[in-house]
This record gives C-alpha cells, sequence and structure tokens, in this order.
C-alpha cells in the first residue's frame, strides 16, 4: 500500500507521511546551563561521530581548560550544539553523561512523544546544514555563530513514538555496519599508506640493490647506506631561491597542502588572501617547499612539497632549487622521509620555533648517491608509489560511496520516504 504523503511545508524536507507532525525546535526542547561538575569526564562533539568521551582519542587536539567548573553539565541524552560549527553538521545527542565546552548549547527534551536519537539522525542529516548556515552569523573565516533564538525556531518533523523508536533501531544497526566496513577500509589505507612510506625510505636510504656492501652515514635517521654514497651538507646541493613576483608578473598562485604543491582558488575566498601577490616567490618545477614555521607548536602537518609548475607561493616558506647536478625528484622524497620522522621539530628557533636556510637548515647532513642511482630510484618510486596510490584511491572511493549511502538512507528515513 502507497503510504499518504503531504507536504511539510520545510522547503529542504519537501513531502512528509501525512500523519506526521511539523513543530519547532522550541516544541520539544529547553536549554541547559548547568555548571560546577568538574569531576565528571569531559566530552567531545565530532561532526562525524557525535558525542564521544575526549580521552578516548587521540587526535583531539582541543585542550581541555585547567578549570572546568564553567563547562556544562550533559546527561544521557542530552542534544549538544557547537554554535560555531552546527553548519558543519557538529550537534549531536549524547550517550554519555560528562561535560562540555562552556561554547555549546546543552539542551533536554520536554516531550514524551520524543526519542532524542531520533532527533539526533534528523538534525544531524546534512538536508539541514543549508538552513543552520543561513540562520548563522559570520564572527571571522570560517566561523559562524548560530544564536539560540534562531536554532529554537528551526522546524523539525516528528514522527509517532513508535515510529521514531522503529527508526532508530534501524538506523543504528544499519549505520552500524556501514561505519565497521568504513573502519576497516581506513584502516587498509592506512597500511598501505605505512607500506608505501617504508618502500620510500628503504630506496632513499638503501638504494636499489641489497647485495652491495653497506657503510654507517654516520647520520642517524638514515643508518647505513652503499658504500660508495656521499655524506654532503644540503647547502652543497641547494640554495634558497628568492625571486619576488615583483609587479605581480605571475598570478598563478600556489600552495603547500598535505604535502602536495597545488594551485590555489583565490576566487573563492577561502582563507586570508594578500592585498598583493608582490611578496610572494616564483617558484619552478622541480623547486622543493619546506614549510618550516610554527615547529614548536605543530606536530601534525606534512611540510615538504615538490613544485610541478611554475607558480608563486608564500615567501615564509623556502624554497630550494638546485646547484648541482641532482634529481630533485629523489631528494624531495629523501626530505619528505625527513619530515614523516618528524626531524625538523627538533630543529629551529625562537618563540615559533621557525627555522631558514641560513640556520640550521643549509647544514643539514644529506646523503648523495650517483646521479644515475638517484633518477633510477626517482623512477622506480614514482612507478611504484603511483600503484600504491591507486589502491588507496579506490578505497577513498569506495569509503566516499558508503558515506553517501549513508546520507541518503538517513535522510529516507527521517523523511518518512523509506518505511522502517
Amino acid at each position: 500500500m502507497i503510504r499518504k504523503m503531504k507536504d511539510s511545508g520545510i522547503e529542504w524536507i519537501g513531502e512528509i507521511p501525512e500523519e506526521w507532525k511539523t513543530l519547532k525546535i522550541k516544541n520539544i526542547i529547553k536549554i541547559k546551563g548547568i555548571k560546577d561538575h568538574p569531576d565528571e569526564q569531559v566530552l567531545s562533539l565530532y561532526r562525524d561521530l557525535g558525542i564521544v568521551i575526549k580521552n578516548s582519542r587521540d587526535d583531539n587536539y582541543n585542550r581541555t581548560s585547567e578549570n572546568t567548573n564553567n563547562y556544562k553539565y550533559v546527561a544521557q541524552n542530552d542534544l549538544v550544539v557547537n554554535k560555531m560549527k552546527a553548519w558543519q553538521g557538529s550537534i549531536a545527542v549524547s550517550k554519555y553523561k560528562g561535560i562540555v565546552s562552556p561554547a555549546y548549547y546543552v539542551c533536554t527534551f520536554t516531550r514524551n512523544e520524543i526519542v532524542p536519537f531520533y532527533i539526533h539522525y534528523l538534525l544531524r542529516s546534512s538536508v539541514y546544514f543549508p538552513e543552520y548556515r543561513r540562520l548563522s552569523e559570520g564572527i571571522r573565516p570560517g566561523q559562524w555563530d548560530l544564536s539560540f533564538e534562531n536554532f529554537r525556531n528551526i522546524a523539525v518533523i516528528v514522527p509517532i513514538w513508535e515510529e521514531q523508536n522503529r527508526m532508530v533501531k534501524y538506523l543504528d544497526q544499519k549505520c552500524t555496519k556501514i561505519d565497521k566496513t568504513i573502519e576497516k577500509q581506513k584502516q587498509v589505507i592506512e597500511k598501505l599508506k605505512a607500506y608505501k612510506q617504508s618502500v620510500i625510505t628503504e630506496a632513499v636510504t638503501k638504494g636499489l640493490n641489497s647485495d652491495i656492501p653497506m657503510k654507517d652515514s654516520g647520520i642517524e635517521w638514515i643508518g647505513e647506506i652503499p658504500e660508495h654514497w656521499k655524506v654532503v651538507q644540503l647547502s652543497r646541493l641547494f640554495k634558497e631561491r628568492k625571486f619576488k613576483n615583483q609587479n605581480n608578473i605571475e598570478n598563478n598562485v600556489l600552495s603547500l597542502s598535505y604535502g602536495n604543491i597545488k594551485r590555489r582558488d583565490i576566487d573563492t575566498n577561502m582563507g586570508l588572501l594578500p592585498e598583493s601577490f608582490e611578496t610572494y616567490n616564483i617558484v619552478e618545477a622541480g623547486n622543493i617547499v619546506l614549510r618550516l614555521t610554527d615547529l614548536q607548536n605543530d606536530h601534525k602537518s606534512l611540510r615538504c612539497g615538490l613544485v610541478k609548475e611554475r607558480g608563486i607561493i608564500t615567501s615564509a616558506y623556502v624554497t630550494l632549487g638546485k646547484i648541482m647536478d641532482i634529481n630533485t625528484n629523489y631528494y624531495y622524497r629523501l626530505l619528505h622521509t625527513f619530515d614523516i620522522m618528524k626531524g625538523f621539530y627538533g630543529m629551529g628557533d625562537g618563540v615559533r620555533q621557525s627555522l631558514k636556510y641560513s640556520g640550521e637548515l643549509n647544514k643539514l647532513l644529506l646523503i648523495l648517491p650517483p646521479t644515475q642511482e638517484q633518477d633510477n630510484i626517482a623512477s622506480y618510486l614514482d612507478c611504484k608509489c603511483s600503484k600504491i596510490d591507486a589502491t588507496i584511491a579506490q578505497k577513498e572511493t569506495l569509503i566516499q560511496k558508503l558515506i553517501e549511502y549513508k546520507k541518503s538512507l538517513i535522510y529516507e528515513c527521517i523523511t518518512g520516504k523509506r518505511e522502517v
């Protein structure tokens, strides 16, 4: 039997089952402000995971205040909203009791006919994100503040209690299976990335011939190297390039992101842009770019990239140009390995611990294989890494399809288009 539908009156929801109601958030919740529970466990709100116990994860770099008396108390089944990131999906119902940042809204449900985790699925559905964004006011680039008054007036759709309950059980079961599959694929990707790095490290530090005599390089992070390879300072191989973009003659703006040099879309106005790009450095294909600022605080970023086309990049980075007949692809791989091993973090000076070419960098000890071997290693790694990257890309595509399937499944259920 075909379910009878009606217009919900909510533009981004469309039709809903005839027996469902449309309410405002203010009709089903009230805000709480309970504080002075410093001994409770600290909770974190993730876009993808919802509410988790902060200490249960090692990827949370938000610092907890030494004094948590001002943190807000969260009971089980309370709704928590990050008002500055609601538009990204930072909103969830908590399975745990604990405390959260005083900047969050903590709300309790006021009607027995509401199943809290139905609202969890509803408000975390991506169809709501544009509405959160529309109702938020900009306070700084990339951050928007959703006032509680605007939040409480957002419309929600409410089935009968029994259907909400069935829906939550169904979605819990389905989403758990999807999440487990996604997590397995992520674990495979991490293993592939680790394997790729081990292949790179072995090739750039030991060469491709495992039968030749070896010697101690005297460099701790490299260890033994082929006997005929040399050890030299970086300044023997590279000099710093400082060619300013005077009169803005170049407009191909590049950026270093996750270890890759990419074109930057300056038309979207994402991030801070300078008034003029005249202070940027002109870079050429084959240059190596290093981001060597904030070494003390940022222990996560990848700091080394290989330029593949002429363009301009911020002069806050160190740009290296070769002064010998060397393969810069090989040396990019070598410096990338040093970066992965977090070698740059023990270097530098100043309050924010930056590293300049004229400081420790030009004295950094590197290895010098014969040019032909550099070429062979670079070609071998290009081929080997491209195959690994292709496999990783397949896994990432599968993950994205699963994420989209999960979104559509939730949307179909919470709008009544799929009956459970």
